[in-house]
């Protein structure tokens, strides 16, 4: 059984038991409640937990991924302006749209009047703030603060920014950090991406089954040299 199919499960047998107690039992319904909140708000908490590190870590390697991927050639900047063109499309079309099917298809009489009085108990509506109040809001002062108050729209704007000038950074002084096992101290290693990308291009395997078959039929014998 996988993990999620574990927690769907779990679940599942929480939503039952819950239903069971509150109908043949309240009051140990109410007695579990006092012991099980705690622990979901404690599990509810973690997992709010790392919204804000994977959506960080996803912009800047979406961000670096999409940068590599357009400088590849013609045809990954034409899938990034399509995919932004329909992108906004569909938001036009979205807004333009969903006011037509409304008077297309109106609510129900009954759905409508519960609809309007939950409007009468509602708090008055504060002033719309002006739309260069809100460019400013978008820009944080202090990101740190930004994620710690959950404010996804700065938090955002500054990663996507910072995911950019990444990017510009010299090729030459890319490079990546990795822990040695020997005497475990860091070592720095600059990568050419470009001979990466030339390797996985043009290279090819040569055994002796597939020797007739390789893009170099000069390759006629392989040996392997043991070496200390």
């Amino acid at each position: 059984m996988s993990q999620a199919t574990r927690i769907l499960a779990g679940l599942g047998a929480g939503l039952a038991l819950g239903i069971v107690l509150a109908g043949q039992s309240p009051d140990t319904a109410l007695s579990g409640i006092a012991v099980a909140e705690p622990i979901g708000t404690a599990w509810l908490n973690a997992l709010r937990m790392t919204i804000v590190p994977l959506v960080v870590a996803l912009l800047i390697t979406g961000v670096a991924q999409t940068a590599e991927a357009a400088r590849a050639g013609r045809i990954a900047t034409r899938s990034l302006l399509l995919f932004i063109v329909i992108l906004w499309t569909s938001s036009a079309l979205g807004a333009l749209f969903t006011l037509t099917l409304l008077d297309l298809f109106p609510l129900g009489n009954t759905a409508a009047e519960a609809l309007r009085a939950t409007f009468g108990t509602a708090a008055p509506a504060a002033k719309v703030p002006p739309f260069t109040d809100f460019l400013v809001a978008i820009v944080p002062t202090n990101p740190v603060a930004a994620a710690a108050n959950d404010q996804f729209l700065p938090l955002i704007l500054f990663t996507l920014v910072f995911g950019f000038a990444l990017t510009r950074l010299p090729q030459d002084n890319r490079g990546v950090l990795a822990q040695t096992e020997a005497d475990a101290v860091w070592a720095y290693a600059a990568l050419d991406f470009d001979a990466f990308e030339s390797s996985r291009t043009h290279a090819q395997v040569a055994n002796d089954r597939d020797w007739p078959g390789q893009v170099a039929p000069q390759v006629a014998r392989a040996k392997l040299a043991a070496f200390d």
